[in-house]
């Protein structure tokens, strides 16, 4: 194992290691969807889990792909491209600036654009737009919850499911216990998800599962501008490409209610 890890490919040892451990994270995700499809679950209700946290500091962006460059710290073997299981689906797990779209990353597209092209059928496993790294009680407002919502559907997230496991109430945010990237239950991530879905209606239907689905919109192309109207009409510029099958909406049920 290398002592250290050195960005570029001049020391081609750390480099096939780093190639190795990559290949075992992505076979990992390959063989866990494998083994459910041979019990008889739909491939396409598949979702991996992997983590995509904003880099910080002197951290360079994670790879996104099997054979990126080697990062100056030790990535345990994540990639994107690793990170989609065959069979099955991209699953994000996103905190914070992830959450928003507003990262940098080793391509220069944007983070759901870097997932949309690796599998136009992703989804949001885990989700909030507070980041654990900050202070327990940093809780982010309603316009960062809203363009949160704004890209996601944007770029064709398939599932949302915000973290809620433990469940902070909003309104304890700054009391000892508190989590704010736990925390969905009135705050205004829960308003803005409210609000997002209820201003396009016509946008959404009920599955018979009970779940909310969307209908799809434009994926942006490079250029695209982003506008606020509802639905299908926020979007200039791009050419319309709904998805195949339906954006499932996750929403936690509400406890002490």
């Amino acid at each position: 194992m290398p002592r250290q890890f050195l960005p570029g490919e001049s020391e081609p040892w750390p480099h096939l290691w780093e190639r190795f451990r990559r290949h075992l994270v992505d076979l990992h995700y390959d063989d866990l969807s494998r083994w459910l499809v041979e019990v008889g679950i739909d491939p396409h209700k598949i979702y991996s889990s992997q983590g995509f946290m904003a880099p910080r500091n002197a951290a360079m962006p994670f790879s996104e792909r099997l054979d990126s460059s080697l990062k100056n710290y030790d990535s345990a073997g994540m990639t994107v491209e690793g990170a989609r299981p065959n069979p099955g689906h991209l699953g994000a797990i996103i905190y914070g600036q992830s959450a928003m779209n507003n990262i940098e990353t080793e391509s220069g597209r944007s983070l759901f654009r870097v997932f949309y092209d690796m599998d136009p059928d992703w989804g949001i496993v885990e989700h909030n737009t507070a980041d654990f790294r900050d202070p327990p009680g940093q809780l982010p407002g309603y316009g960062e919850a809203y363009t949160s919502l704004r890209e996601l559907f944007n770029f064709h997230a398939r599932v949302l499911s915000p973290m809620a496991w433990n469940g902070s109430n909003g309104e304890f945010v700054g009391e000892p216990g508190f989590h704010a990237h736990t925390a969905y239950l009135n705050t205004p991530l829960e308003a803005a998800t409210r609000d997002f879905f209820a201003s396009m209606p016509f946008c959404l239907e009920r599955h018979s599962t009970g779940l909310l689905v969307m209908r799809g919109i434009p994926v942006p192309t490079a250029g695209t501008k982003l506008i606020n109207k509802p639905c299908c009409g926020r979007i200039r510029g791009a050419q319309m490409a709904p998805p195949q099958s339906p954006i499932k909406i996750d929403q936690p049920a509400r406890t002490g209610d």
